[in-house]
């Protein structure tokens, strides 16, 4: 998450008004590069939020990235990210800029 950009979301009272959080978590549009970098950004992410919220349980559905930016390294770190954090859902955007590597990639099981 971005203090910079979103400072002080209030999560704990939004819980109440929303049945998801679908935080656009593009760790590609923040420099990051790396396997780990990747994973622990959207991994984060998904805990702060779940913290933030009062609930570890909240459902939340991730999206990592700009597709046209994340090649395999991303990804890896994107999918590691997923099955760490274990969100009710996960995307890229943006459709037409997602190659036939990555869409295997997102379709295979976790």
């Amino acid at each position: 998450m971005s203090p910079y950009f979103w400072p002080n979301i209030p999560y704990s009272s939004l819980v109440r008004y929303y049945k998801a959080f679908l935080p656009m978590a593009y760790s590609t549009m923040r420099g990051i590069h790396s396997r780990a970098g990747t994973l622990d950004f959207l991994a984060s992410t998904v805990s702060d939020i779940r913290a933030a919220s009062g609930d570890p349980t909240f459902p939340i559905h991730l999206i990592g990235g700009l597709s046209g930016y994340m090649g395999p390294t991303e990804t890896t770190g994107f999918l590691r990210a997923v099955a760490q954090a274990k969100p009710v859902g996960y995307s890229v955007y943006a459709f037409d800029q997602t190659t036939p590597a990555l869409w295997r990639a997102l379709a295979a099981p976790r």
